[in-house]
């Protein structure tokens, strides 16, 4: 008998159907990949599951028995645990209040018993493999150790169903190493796990099955071992996917001689110091390495974002310092954060507000926004950039993560700019939205611009780059050409296994 099983489960939104009969088994001990593009369902089909959202029509069984799941509360009390993509954690509490957050333990009637809840916090993270002290304020875990924390408050529910939202899109490769044990040690346990992810090759690593969905509906179902990554993608997207090809580097940039950027010796401790490059027109331009490396703290004091660094930096030969990130985009730096839904995104604003917001300034007069100039430029960029929006006028919040990191680049290019630096670019971001973002890239650098792209995944670097320029503990220790690299090799660097150069030129 399976552990969970949904049969023909539907959901509309205002008339526009989202789910249309939807069938999905999950089995003690299994780990099943969800698969599919943005848009295609599979955060509704969870939210259901979840309790966020109740099904239009269909049946939800657990173990053999109907259930109707009323709350994310009711879900949790019938084992089903939901670990979301970015974790939801009280960062001023500490690892055992987390785990235990609204369910404490008490004695002599309302008081916390603290003593039980680090021991059941030990108990539970021993239970994991984990070895993290219990009174551990959360703000002070790196990444993978905050889903760690979310884990084991599922555990601690004795939850026999855990959903998994992208859990290794923030994590290193010997960090999802580690998380590829956990979810082994817990389907060991007999937990059925559920496990969405855009990155194919974990998915093949670390399920055992796989369902995908496309617009809505269940597009193929069955055994990881019987399938690859092609097949999959191909279940994914409907169709072939051709291979974005890889650019000789610098092919763009030989005959260009004059740079469009120059650090020299920048430093902000602790974070980085003498960090030195030059990026030329018409180069991408890639730094990486682990998470917490440095690079992403260099470029938010080049756009404004941090204060207090020293060292010189040039942009087409004139000194550029910014007070602020306005100052940057007045120079013509464009920057899409990490982050989009914090930093990137106004999610209760429209798609055409969110999209124009840099261009504002063009396309007024005497104060007042000239709204056919507005829209039709929005609906070029929305053409040219096949950004999927049912209308301009929709919270941007409503699009899927590929949807909305096309906007934040139409913002940017709506807005001119010479230089575009993108923080994990294809972050969240399904297989065909990301084929659309390389092409995006690419096209904007071949304009006599350029790009610098910083990101954790290797394989993206090597993929779209001219350059990559690796980071470790603050420090530029190789600049390789993307044609002469491997994946093997940026790791060595990254981890400070191997040394480089040291100056990236």
């Amino acid at each position: 008998m399976a552990l969970l099983t949904m049969r023909s489960i539907h959901k509309s939104f205002h008339g526009v159907p989202v789910l249309r009969g939807v069938d999905l088994t999950l089995e003690a001990g299994e780990v099943r990949a969800l698969l599919g593009e943005n848009g295609a369902g599979k955060t509704t089909l969870m939210n259901i599951l979840g309790g966020v959202l109740p099904p239009d029509t269909g049946e939800i069984l657990l173990n053999g028995r109907p259930v109707q799941i009323y709350s994310p509360r009711h879900a949790r009390s019938l084992g089903i645990a939901f670990v979301h993509q970015e974790a939801m954690l009280a960062e001023d509490l500490t690892v055992a209040e987390n785990i235990f957050l609204g369910e404490e333990p008490q004695k002599f009637g309302r008081v916390i018993d603290y003593s039980k809840m680090v021991r059941d916090t030990t108990e539970v993270l021993e239970r994991l493999g984990v070895s993290v002290p219990p009174r551990t304020p959360v703000r002070d875990l790196d990444a993978p150790l905050r889903q760690v924390v979310e884990i084991a408050r599922a555990v601690r529910q004795n939850a026999k169903i855990l959903i998994l939202d992208e859990p290794t899109t923030s994590l290193t490769v010997r960090e999802t190493e580690r998380l590829a044990e956990l979810i082994k040690t817990l389907s060991g346990q007999g937990v059925g796990i559920i496990f969405i992810s855009h990155r194919l090759q974990e998915v093949v690593n670390m399920c055992n099955r796989y369902t995908v969905l496309r617009d809505g509906m269940v597009a193929a179902d069955g055994e990881i071992s019987d399938v690859d990554e092609k097949r999959l993608v191909r279940a994914m997207i409907g169709r072939e996917m051709g291979e974005v090809s890889q650019r000789n580097p610098r092919e763009s940039v030989a005959n260009r001689d004059e740079p469009i950027l120059q650090a020299i010796k920048v430093t902000c401790e602790p974070h980085f110091r003498n960090v030195s490059f030059t990026l030329r027109e018409g180069e991408i331009l890639g730094f990486t390495g682990l998470l917490g490396a440095g690079y992403e703290e260099l470029f938010e004091c080049l756009f404004g974002q941090r204060r207090g660094w020293s060292g010189e930096c040039l942009l087409r030969g004139k000194e550029f310092r910014p007070r602020a990130p306005v100052e940057a985009a007045y120079r013509g730096v464009g920057y899409v954060p990490r982050d989009r839904q914090v930093n990137g995104i106004f999610p209760e604003r429209s798609v055409l507000h969110n999209t124009t917001i840099s261009t504002l300034h063009r396309l007024s007069r005497a104060g007042f926004i000239h709204l056919g100039k507005e829209r039709s430029e929005f609906m070029r960029y929305q053409q040219d950039l096949n950004i999927k929006a049912a209308s301009p006028s929709g919270a941007i919040r409503s699009l899927s993560g590929g949807n909305q990191q096309k906007s934040l680049l139409a913002r940017w290019l709506m807005a001119d700019v010479d230089l575009l630096i993108l923080d994990n670019p294809t972050q969240g971001v399904d297989v065909a939205a990301k084929q659309d973002i390389y092409t995006i890239v690419r096209r904007f650098a071949d304009d006599h611009r350029a790009v610098i792209v910083l990101t954790p995944d290797m394989q993206e670097a090597l993929r779209i780059c001219d350059r990559i320029v690796v980071m470790f503990k603050g420090a530029v220790v190789a600049e390789v050409s993307a044609g002469d690299a491997s994946e093997e090799l940026l790791m060595l660097y990254a981890t400070g296994a191997q040394e480089g150069q040291g100056e990236a030129r």
